[in-house]
């Protein structure tokens, strides 16, 4: 990808608005106090027809619910509803599907040197962790996916939005 890119704050973004083409995030705004406030600033700054692209933890469970259950409550719900109101400010709703099942974290941590210089490997556990999440996710909670992917562009004026945007997270 060519253009210029800058790594800061999420709860501090040194933009004015509608001043990026692509606001991205990893795996950062469940660590934060507000995550309301830091999905709006990251609307305001991209500009319209802009793109938006958040991967975050939505559930957790297992251990990390016996150590702390009430931590993963909070972050996992307050995430999902962040990503549900924040989908119907954005405009159009590219992708939003869940990942990362459990099998997808054993395999992932039995297979880690592999899939480094193997992407065949990488592409097939991604498989496997799609196909669990639909098929053991729908039925067992704890196979549905840990993380959501969430890819969306922002509409041309903010009166604006499309059908495809009213969509909930599961």
């Amino acid at each position: 990808m060519r253009g210029e890119f800058v790594q800061c704050s999420a709860d501090r973004l040194p933009f004015r608005e509608e001043a990026v083409d692509v606001v991205l995030t990893l795996g950062t705004i469940h660590h934060l106090a507000d995550h309301e406030g830091v999905l709006s600033q990251m609307i305001a700054v991209v500009r319209p027809g802009g793109t938006i692209g958040l991967e975050e933890v939505v559930a957790q469970s297992g251990v990390s619910d016996a150590v702390a259950p009430h931590r993963a409550r909070t972050t996992s719900s307050s995430i999902r509803d962040c990503f549900g109101a924040s989908s119907r400010r954005l405009g159009t709703l590219l992708v939003c599907r869940r990942e990362y099942s459990p099998i997808r974290a054993v395999l992932a941590a039995r297979l880690c040197e592999p899939m480094r210089s193997r992407p065949w490997l990488t592409k097939l556990v991604l498989g496997i962790d799609t196909l669990c999440i639909q098929t053991l996710g729908r039925y067992v909670p704890f196979f549905a996916g840990h993380a959501a992917i969430m890819l969306a562009q922002r509409s041309p004026s903010p009166e604006v939005i499309p059908h495809a945007a009213r969509v909930s997270v599961p």
